[in-house]
């Protein structure tokens, strides 16, 4: 709590000087008096195994698949990806609901998803409930970023969905972690489910390993 954003810029100014740095990763969140921004901004393109830069990134460059390519992917996105093609989950014309639209989660998620030609509707703090639970029963494929549990209610899918859960919150109550729809055993016991990612030990797991991949990559 008593750390600055200048008391970080200076830790990471001086372990990029070190020329045995490869990679800088910030926790997120930053704590509230913390400028997010400022802090990421510090870290360059080629050392920043967060992928925090990607959405930037990918602006820059006109939205192009090469680029795309060869930008450092954001850690948690890509994981999402990789579980998805995995298990073969079809993503060309589907209707996917990726709910939260952070810069280092939700919004490069669903630039990556409609780079599979999926049909991508994003969600937010601003979305009504009513809304919400529509696209939610609409959505082929649901994508919870939020960490938020119970935000949303499994009751809402529709027949065959795929949800894949990235948002989790720690709850001393239950003393675990709890996705954004509760407990897990609301989409285990849902005959509507088709595949669902636990909590934990889901998305969790692949996200420590692109973190792997980006550090080798940087």
């Amino acid at each position: 709590e008593s750390t600055t954003t200048e008391n970080l810029i200076a830790v990471i100014q001086t372990e990029l000087a070190v020329n045995d740095v490869d990679g800088i990763q910030l926790m997120w969140p930053l704590p509230d008096h913390i400028d997010s921004l400022r802090a990421y901004n510090e870290i360059p393109f080629d050392r920043d195994v967060d992928g925090a830069h990607y959405i930037g990134q990918i602006e820059k460059a006109g939205a192009s698949s090469d680029a795309a390519t060869t930008i450092i992917p954001p850690v948690t996105p890509a994981a999402v990806m990789e579980l998805l093609n995995h298990y073969n989950v079809e993503l060309k014309g589907k209707h996917v609901l990726v709910v939260g639209r952070s810069r280092i989660v939700g919004s490069p998620l669903a630039h990556m998803l409609r780079g599979c030609d999926a049909v991508v509707t994003t969600v937010h703090s601003k979305t009504s409930s009513d809304d919400l639970q529509k696209l939610v029963g609409y959505a082929d494929i649901v994508v919870t970023c939020v960490g938020e549990p119970g935000v949303l209610d499994s009751s809402w899918l529709k027949q065959d969905s795929v949800v894949v859960n990235v948002g989790t919150t720690f709850s001393e109550e239950h003393d675990g972690l709890l996705s954004d729809f509760g407990s897990s055993g609301s989409l285990a016991f849902n005959d509507a489910v088709k595949q669902y990612s636990p909590v934990p030990g889901g998305v969790g797991p692949l996200s420590v390993s692109q973190l792997y991949k980006n550090v080798v990559r940087a």
